[in-house]
């Protein structure tokens, strides 16, 4: 193809232009959140951060070539992973270890101070909160759930693990070893985004 513009370039103000090679990676929740974000504001031209080494990593996976060179060194998961990865993960952790299941409905209202509202087949719910980056939880915000039913739960997952606790039982703290092991025994249940980002990191070949 060449690669200086030509009279049919003027003629639609498109002089300034490269060639690129497309490449099909997947569905949308396969592209790094950051990508996705940058087609909602109305800028024209925007430059995307934090998405170079992952977007190396993607095209050599789905072409399956060594173009890029990938620079992983250092690389921490929770750093890597963006506040939705990690919601999403802690979800599937209390859905698949601890047996409560999502009701949909509770995941539209972006009001709530919980991420969702969870059941188990015994009937007892469970409401999450999930924070990511240096965010501290503190308990005594998260009580009123237990004022409606005595016998719900609530989880707690801040990255820091900086938890203000209090002595209520029906409140337990997450840890990052929990949530990681659930990472390293699961594999096939993450979401590829998510498993892109583990392995990028390094994350199973350290835990192997």
């Amino acid at each position: 193809m060449n690669s200086k513009p030509e009279g049919k370039h003027y003629d639609f103000d498109v002089s300034n232009y490269v060639n690129v090679e497309w490449l099909r990676v997947g569905r949308e929740d396969e592209i790094p959140g950051h990508v996705i974000s940058s087609f909602r504001p109305a800028a024209a031209v925007q430059n995307v951060k934090n998405v170079e080494e992952i977007s190396k990593y993607i095209w050599n996976q789905s072409k399956g070539s060594n173009d890029y060179d990938i620079n992983n060194e250092g690389r921490n998961i929770w750093d890597a992973l963006s506040d939705k990865d990690i919601e999403e993960i802690v979800l599937l952790y209390l859905q698949i270890e601890k047996g409560y299941y999502i009701f949909t409905q509770s995941l539209k209202n972006t009001t709530k101070k919980y991420e969702c509202t969870m059941i188990n087949k015994n009937g007892e719910l469970a409401f999450p909160q999930v924070k990511s980056g240096s965010v501290p939880l503190a308990a005594d915000d998260y009580e009123d759930a237990l004022q409606d039913d005595k016998n719900a739960q609530i989880f707690l997952f801040t990255v820091c693990e900086d938890y203000d606790r209090n002595s209520k039982p029906n409140i337990h703290y997450l840890t990052k070893k929990e949530i990681e092991d659930f990472m390293k025994q699961n594999k096939k249940v993450l979401p590829k985004l998510t498993k892109r980002w583990l392995e990028l990191c390094g994350f199973y070949k350290t835990s192997s």
